[in-house]
């Protein structure tokens, strides 16, 4: 019931519908459910866990994922019948191969890639903070966007800051072009 006046509050009745469509898939299909960050819902944690073991008990065909930091208290755990996978943080290899398919996927010339890569990896080797960010896969992809035009934050707080502030002015772009806002995107009429 929680999760349909969730989808209702959200999508309106053809959220709910959905909702409803996708959780009575007959058996030989199969309903994924993608939680991001468990760990940040402070002190609606436990709440959030009763409903989502509640959940998980009456639909049993469901495959559940969370992600969550290691340190939240009202995570699913080995003895709700989860099972819990720790993930390892990206090697330097492994950031520098991704940083080299990036550079050579989002630009036009093979000189531009090899600047891009080049100002990453300077980036990368001169500062500590960028390393520790570059070792998860989300944040080595923000600061991989940033490192084509500019110097990269080296705190977490400010790499959020500049990739929000990147994507809200490529909506603005988007509108000065005459191009109309996707049904889940909001712009304020005013441009604050």
């Amino acid at each position: 019931a929680h999760l349909r006046r969730w989808a209702f509050a959200r999508g309106g009745p053809s959220g709910e519908t959905v909702l409803r469509a996708a959780i009575s898939f007959p058996d030989s299909l199969r309903l994924a459910l993608l939680v991001d960050g468990g760990d940040e819902l402070g002190s609606l944690g436990d709440e959030f866990r009763e409903k989502f073991l509640a959940f998980k008990a009456t639909h049993p065909n469901t495959l559940i994922v969370v992600t969550s930091r290691p340190y939240d208290s009202g995570q699913p755990a080995l003895a709700d019948g989860f099972d819990v996978f720790d993930l390892c943080p990206l090697s330097q290899e492994e950031v520098f191969s991704l940083a080299k398919q990036h550079a050579a996927g989002a630009s036009t010339t093979d000189q531009e890639a090899v600047d891009h890569l080049s100002r990453f990896e300077a980036a990368y080797r001169r500062s500590k903070n960028v390393r520790t960010l570059s070792e998860t896969p989300l944040l080595l992809t923000m600061l991989l966007r940033l490192s084509k035009v500019g110097d990269l934050p080296e705190r977490r707080h400010l790499l959020y800051k500049r990739c929000i502030h990147d994507l809200l002015a490529r909506s603005e772009h988007k509108l000065r072009d005459g191009a109309d806002l996707a049904w889940d995107q909001w712009h304020s009429s005013n441009g604050d």
